[in-house]
């Protein structure tokens, strides 16, 4: 349990700092000095007299805040997502969402109706896997939050316990996290005091309610990756498949019902994996705050590179059924030596590390290696998105050309496949570059440190 005063300080721009050393020797001439200057209490604002120099800190910290500070910055400007833009990327996180899971839900009984029993049972199989995993581990989250929280400004009514609930228990509970996080947006005069007394409870209010919201967002973020991984993900593989199996008798409707739910489920995977990187950027301290066309540039590199990663997979098995599992061991098996030896630490509890959970929790990001890399630490990815790439290019050759050995000349997809893989994978490489080269946060900042320097 922390504290008001605890919850103060984790923010950088609210520590108090110390007071600079008092030299009582006497000059004789104007020195410049290097110590940092404190400034007085403005004008207005009267402090008791038990207060000394250093509370002038948390009533009014904007005063001693550098300009150049990267760690103020990242927080005193979260605050700028709740705006038209904001509400903007919310609303596309909501229709994602629900077009993903009600495509999947319309396809289960498209292929029902088909009598096909077995791909209907995959598909609701993902669908609930990912729903009863999500909302459990959401709910969870937000008790823990709550008991953790030891502030009176983040405590939840009773009203809205009822209401979170009641949204979980019907399995939409993401959808609830991003309803909330709207109305936020909307309303975002609530992170504004006006009925307490002094400048400090305010501010302490304030704090309070922003370091929730970081938190709000990371969880949110991080449940709508897992839902991509868990459904989003194997139901684009499945439905490609399924459409490769079909033939000229098959009803154009249903064709049609199947290629939209795997466009809605390639476009939530990008979608989610793009919100999540963007909010670790902008929770993160010392992060500029991504922009749109950055934002843009990353969704069309992930959806480029999965769609060709789902499409090569998708049509390996095809052709060859079972031996897919072999292929995506193999590659599970390198991907969970890789994390390994990047030395993650996420299962930690009172400075200890729990091995085992570390190794489970490995693993498990090895599987999402299989058609995505994610950066389990903050360190420059250059050279590794330059191996995973390699890696991914030389098996996409390698199942693309075993297909086209075995696959039937005759069918109308025969050599599209083939250029819409190569050519969707090439896509992807460029929008990369493109981001990483015009719209990186890292490399505006490493400039800016170099021109510092040079001064």
């Amino acid at each position: 349990m922390i504290n008001e005063v605890e919850l103060l300080e984790e923010l950088p721009y609210y520590r108090t700092l110390q007071k600079p050393p008092h030299h009582h020797s006497q000059h004789h001439g104007p020195t410049l000095s290097s110590a940092p200057h404190y400034p007085t209490a403005p004008r207005g604002l009267r402090l008791d007299p038990s207060y000394d120099e250093t509370a002038i800190a948390i009533i009014a910290p904007d005063i001693r805040v550098p300009q150049n500070n990267p760690l103020s910055i990242s927080t005193l400007e979260y605050c700028e997502q709740y705006s038209p833009l904001g509400c903007l990327d919310i609303l596309l996180s909501i229709v994602g969402y629900v077009g993903d899971l009600g495509s999947d839900l319309v396809v289960c009984y498209v292929l029902l109706a088909e009598k096909r029993v077995l791909w209907a049972a995959l598909t609701a199989t993902f669908v609930l896997l990912s729903v009863i995993v999500v909302n459990v581990l959401s709910i969870y989250w937000y008790i823990r939050n709550q008991r953790n929280s030891a502030s009176i400004y983040t405590s939840v009514s009773k009203t809205t316990w009822v209401i979170r609930a009641l949204f979980h228990v019907f399995c939409i509970g993401l959808l609830y996290r991003y309803i909330h996080m709207l109305c936020k947006c909307l309303c975002k005069e609530r992170l504004e005091d006006r009925e307490h007394r002094s400048v400090m409870e305010a501010r302490k209010r304030k704090n309070a309610i922003l370091q929730m919201t970081i938190k709000d967002d990371k969880q949110t973020a991080t449940l709508c990756l897992l839902h991509s991984f868990l459904e989003s993900a194997p139901q684009l593989i499945l439905q490609l498949y399924t459409l490769a199996q079909r033939t000229d008798e098959d009803k154009q409707v249903i064709i049609f019902i199947q290629g939209a739910c795997a466009a809605s489920s390639l476009f939530q995977l990008a979608l989610s994996i793009t919100s999540y990187n963007s909010t670790l950027h902008r929770t993160m301290m010392g992060k500029k705050k991504p922009n749109s066309i950055g934002k843009l540039l990353q969704f069309l590199w992930h959806f480029c590179t999965i769609g060709s990663r789902a499409c090569t997979l998708a049509l390996f098995t095809k052709e060859y059924h079972f031996w897919l599992f072999p292929f995506c061991i193999g590659h599970w098996g390198i991907m969970t030596i890789w994390v390994m030896h990047q030395q993650t630490r996420f299962c930690r509890k009172n400075g200890e590390l729990h091995q085992c959970k570390e190794y489970m929790c490995n693993m498990v990001i090895g599987v999402a290696y299989v058609i995505y890399y994610l950066n389990v630490k903050a360190e420059p990815t250059r050279y590794k998105y330059s191996a995973y790439y390699a890696i991914v290019f030389a098996e996409n050759c390698t199942l693309m050309t075993l297909w086209f050995l075995r696959n039937d000349p005759g069918v109308w997809y025969h050599i599209p496949a083939l250029v819409a893989v190569f050519s969707s994978f090439a896509s992807g490489i460029v929008f990369m570059l493109f981001y990483y080269g015009f719209c990186h946060r890292t490399l505006k900042q490493t400039n800016e440190k170099r021109a510092a320097h040079c001064c």
